[in-house]
C-alpha cells in the first residue's frame, strides 16, 4: 500500500472512529515544545494561581506542568467532557491542587476562579467546537479572565481524519476575527515532521464588553471567508488532485456549510464578510462638529456610533452613543474647545501618551481655555477597593498608572510656564468615588460607567449635551458633580496661566 493510500484510508477513518487521545510526550513533538515553552513562562507566584486547560484529554498539560517542578505550582484545572473527566488520572503532584471541571458547568464555576487564572491551554479544541461554542468560550474568556491572562492556543490547520461538521481554522481568519473583537494575538504557523500545517497562538483578552452574538457574528464572517478560499482552491473536475487533499477540501467545505447555516438559522445571513463593509454599517456616513471620531478604516467591526434622534435628545439630553471613548479623535475634539476641557475619573493614564493630544492641550490653553484634571488620591482607600477589581492585573496597577500621570501633569504643567498662557491648566486630587469616567467640552459631556471588568476608556461611552428640557440631564448633573468634587480636592499643581 503506497503512502498516498495509508494517508487517505486513514483520514476517511475518522467516519467510523475518533482518533485516540494523547495520552504520553512523544519525543521531538513540536506542539508539546511549543507548550513546555508557553507553561515555563507564566509568572506563577503562588498555589492559588491557576492554569486551566481547556480540552484536557489525556493531561498532557498536567504532564508538561509537572515535568517543570515549578515551586510554586499553580492550581490545575482540567475541563473537558464529564467522560473524559472520569478518565484524566494526573500525576500526584499535580493531582493534590486541581480541579476537574465539565465543560457545561464552566460558565458557572469560573466566575469563582477567573481573577486567579494565569494562563489557560485550548491545545486540539477549537477546530471541534461549532460557531457558537466557540463564541460562548470567548465571551467567557473576555468576561471572566484578567487582562494579564494569556490564552495558548494550538490547533491543527490540516485534520488528521475526517471529523463530521467540523474544519481545521485557517490561522490567519481565526487570528483576524480575533484582532477584530479586540483580543491581542500572536501568531505561529508551524508544520509537523511529516508536514502537517498546524498553529500556535497566545492570545491576551484585552478589555471592554463583548456579547456572544456579536463574537458568533465576527467568527461567522471569518468562516466564510475560510470557505470562499477553499472553494477556490477546490481544482476543476478535470485536474488531477492527491484523494486524501481532495476528501479533505470536500469535508471542510461541508462542516462550514453546516456550522453556517446552523448560524443563519438564528441570526440571519452572514452577509458582506470584508472589515470595511462591517464597520460602515455601524458608523454613520457624516458626524457632527462636537462628535470627531477616527476614520472607519481604523475601527473594529463590533465598533459603532450613532447620532441620537431628536425625539429622545429633547427629553433626555442624550446626543449620541459610542462603543468606547478610544473612538473618539480627542485631538480634533479639543482643538474645538472654546471654554472648559473638564476631565474626571481614576487615572486618565492615556491623556499623556500622545503627543499630538498634548500639543491639542497646550493649544487650548493658549486661547484662554480652563483645562482641569480631577484624578482619585492614589493613597485613598476609594483606590484600594478599586484596585482589586478584575480590570486590573494586580493591585498594584491603578495605584502606580495614577502615580505616573501625577507626574507627567507635573511635567505639563512646568511646560507652560515658559509660555504666553490665556487659560489656565490645573489638577487636583480627591478621595471620593468616581461612579463614571467623563470629561466635559464646553456644552457637551462625554462619559463612560465603570464596572468591575470595564476601564473607563473601555464601555460605552454616552454623550450628552446641554438641554433645558430634560428634569435629570446627565450633562448638568455631572457639571456640578464635578465643581463640587473639586473644591473639596487637594490642589495639587498647575494654575499657569494669565
Amino acid at each position: 500500500m503506497s503512502d498516498d493510500q495509508r494517508e487517505l484510508e486513514h483520514y476517511i477513518a475518522g467516519y467510523f472512529s475518533a482518533e485516540e487521545l494523547q495520552d504520553r510526550i512523544k519525543k521531538g513533538d513540536p506542539q508539546v515544545s511549543t507548550l513546555f515553552q508557553f507553561l515555563a513562562t507564566l509568572p506563577a507566584e503562588s498555589r492559588d494561581q491557576c492554569i486551566v486547560d481547556f480540552g484536557a484529554g489525556k493531561g498532557i498539560a498536567a504532564i508538561c506542568l509537572n515535568a517543570l517542578d515549578r515551586d510554586p505550582c499553580p492550581m490545575y484545572v482540567a475541563v473537558d467532557l464529564e467522560k473524559q473527566l472520569a478518565q484524566l488520572s494526573l500525576p500526584p503532584r499535580i493531582h493534590n491542587n486541581s480541579l476537574k471541571i465539565s465543560a457545561n458547568e464552566l460558565p458557572k464555576t469560573l466566575p469563582d476562579f477567573g481573577a486567579r487564572v494565569i494562563g489557560m491551554v485550548v491545545r486540539n479544541v477549537l477546530h471541534e467546537l461549532d460557531i457558537f461554542q466557540t463564541a460562548q468560550l470567548l465571551t467567557l474568556i473576555r468576561q471572566q479572565l484578567p487582562p494579564s491572562a494569556v490564552v495558548h492556543v494550538q490547533d491543527l490547520q490540516d485534520l488528521q481524519r475526517i471529523e463530521r461538521g467540523c474544519a481545521g481554522w485557517d490561522p490567519e481568519e481565526l487570528e483576524s476575527a480575533l484582532r477584530e473583537l479586540g483580543f491581542k494575538v500572536q501568531r505561529f504557523d508551524l508544520e509537523s515532521h511529516s508536514g502537517r500545517r498546524w498553529f500556535a497562538m497566545n492570545v491576551e483578552s484585552g478589555d471592554g464588553p463583548l456579547t456572544e452574538s456579536e463574537v458568533a457574528k465576527s467568527l461567522a464572517r471569518a468562516r466564510r471567508r475560510q470557505m470562499d478560499h477553499l472553494i477556490e482552491e477546490f481544482p476543476d473536475r478535470d485536474e488531477a488532485v492527491e484523494p486524501a487533499v481532495g476528501m479533505r477540501l470536500e469535508s471542510y467545505i461541508s462542516g462550514i456549510t453546516i456550522q453556517l447555516r446552523a448560524f443563519e438559522k438564528r441570526y440571519g445571513n452572514v452577509g458582506d464578510t470584508s472589515p470595511k463593509a462591517q464597520q460602515a454599517e455601524n458608523i454613520p456616513p457624516v458626524t457632527p462638529e462636537w462628535l470627531p471620531i477616527f476614520s472607519s478604516d481604523t475601527l473594529g467591526p463590533h465598533e459603532f456610533a450613532f447620532v441620537v434622534p431628536e425625539e429622545i435628545h429633547d427629553r433626555s439630553g442624550l446626543s449620541a452613543l459610542l462603543a468606547n471613548k478610544r473612538m473618539l479623535d480627542l485631538r480634533s475634539l479639543f482643538d474645538l474647545a472654546t471654554g472648559v476641557i473638564w476631565m474626571a475619573g481614576f487615572s486618565q493614564r492615556s491623556l499623556f501618551k500622545d503627543t499630538n493630544l498634548v500639543s491639542s492641550l497646550q493649544r487650548a490653553i493658549a486661547r484662554g481655555v480652563d483645562v482641569r484634571l480631577l484624578l482619585v488620591d492614589p493613597e485613598s482607600a476609594v483606590v484600594s477597593v478599586r484596585s482589586r477589581d478584575p480590570v486590573y492585573p494586580s493591585p498594584d496597577t491603578l495605584r502606580t498608572d495614577i502615580v505616573e500621570v501625577i507626574q507627567e501633569c507635573g511635567c505639563f504643567a512646568a511646560n507652560l510656564v515658559h509660555q504666553d498662557n490665556r487659560g489656565k491648566f490645573e489638577f487636583r486630587l480627591t478621595e471620593r468615588m468616581p461612579y463614571a469616567s467623563y470629561f466635559i467640552v464646553d456644552s457637551h459631556t462625554y462619559m463612560s460607567i465603570y464596572t468591575g471588568s470595564v476601564s473607563g476608556s473601555r464601555g460605552i461611552c454616552f454623550v450628552f449635551s446641554e438641554q433645558a428640557n430634560a428634569l435629570y440631564g446627565l450633562h448638568s448633573v455631572l457639571n456640578q458633580e464635578f465643581v463640587s468634587s473639586w473644591e473639596s480636592a487637594r490642589p495639587f499643581g498647575g494654575g499657569h496661566g494669565q
